[in-house]
This record gives structure tokens, sequence and C-alpha cells, in this order.
């Protein structure tokens, strides 16, 4: 596998200016996010974009021998340099539960606590940003029923892709029962009470708690 420092990938663009500082690479198997593979593509030497991509024939005249590179049919791909943001996401954390910089689990429950009580009317209570590292371990569903267990609560940890719920919230999305009065796992992990994060093997683990949340109080629409 290859892989090109690609900010940019413009397709089927017709080379017009000098290749004098491009080079050439062909045979191969060049990925795109959607549609079928590209066979050839060009690059700047200078910059590291990409100026032009297609199929079939490759431009071989354009290049001289030693800026023309056969890969054999290797898969190619960019090199990811990808800085986004969802600004939707951003606003709808100004309704959440601020957990950035929790240096505690009880200052977690803290800023749980404080903010259920703030909002009585509330359904669900939603917060994002832990760190298990800054916490010193991951928090369990009984950290977060001891914060509040009257109201189902999701907490997001900073990355997006993993969360803890309290019990209710829990038995509400249906991954949890009662077997000889032990609560145990039926979603994600094997031979592991289910008292942890829900890690996101699959994504429709988070957006079930956010469904949920949204049918019962649109105003919790934060990460549907």
């Amino acid at each position: 596998m290859m892989t090109f420092s690609a900010c940019r990938i413009a397709y089927y663009v017709i080379m017009t200016s000098s290749s004098d500082n491009c080079e050439l690479v062909y045979n191969a198997r060049i990925w795109q996010s959607t549609g079928d593979d590209m066979t050839w593509m060009a690059f700047s030497a200078d910059s590291g974009y990409v100026t032009a991509v297609g199929r079939r024939d490759p431009p071989l005249d354009k290049f001289p021998p030693t800026r023309r590179r056969d890969v054999g049919g290797r898969r190619v791909i960019p090199g990811l340099h990808d800085s986004h943001i969802h600004v939707t996401y951003l606003g709808r954390q100004l309704h959440c539960v601020d957990l950035k910089g929790c240096q505690s689990v009880e200052q977690l429950q803290q800023r749980v606590r404080r903010f259920a009580a703030e909002r009585p009317g509330a359904t669900w209570i939603v917060g994002h940003g832990w760190e298990q590292h800054l916490l010193g371990r991951l928090p369990t569903r009984h950290d977060v029923d001891a914060a509040c267990c009257d109201r189902p609560v999701h907490l997001i940890r900073m990355c997006g892709h993993a969360s803890v719920e309290n019990t209710l919230a829990l038995k509400l999305a249906g991954f949890i029962f009662c077997l000889s009065n032990a609560m145990v796992q039926c979603y994600a992990r094997i031979e592991y009470k289910f008292t942890c994060v829900c890690l996101s093997v699959c994504v429709c683990v988070r957006h079930t708690f956010c469904q949920l949340a949204y049918r019962s109080d649109p105003s919790t629409d934060y990460y549907s």
C-alpha cells in the first residue's frame, strides 16, 4: 500500500499546465470515497496536491521516465489529512453537561448532579467530554446512578465513540436485563457485567440513546 499527502483530489482533470514539477503514478488502484477506483494520478512534488486523476490510459507522454512510477496494481490512498468540525454538533453541546476537564469520577458526578438539579423538567440528562485518563479509570453505570438515578443519563466520551449510561437509560434502551438478581450483559461484551461503558462496536448503540432522549424531549436533540 502507498500513501500520498493529498489534501484535494480533482476528479477527471485534464492536465493543461506544465508537468515539470509533477509526478505520475499509474497502474494503480487509487481509492475514492465514492465510485470505482482510479488507475492513475498526477501530483505536485512541491505541494503534494493531486493535480489530476483518471482511468484507463495514463498520460505517459506528459512525463519523463524519471517522473513516472508504475506501482504494479498496488492500492494508493490519500494521506488522510482531514481537519474538520461539526458545527451543529458543537452547538448542541452547549445544551449538555460539560464534562471536559473532569479530573475524577467525583467531579463528573458533581457536574451531573448540578446540571440535573438546575433542570428539574428535563426528561433526559445528556453530557459530553469525559476522558478516562483524567478520571483515573473508566466510569461505570453505578457511578452515574450515584449522580442521578431518577432520570435516564447518557454521558458521551470526548471522542464521541464511547459513552456511559445509568441503569435507567440502559433499561430503557433494552441493553440489560435481570437474571438471578444480577445485572448481566446482553450486548457488546462477553463475560463482563454491564457496568461500564458502551463502546461503539456498532454506531447504533450511541444513537439508540440519542433517539430515546429526543423522543422523550425534542429539546435534547443533541447528537441524533
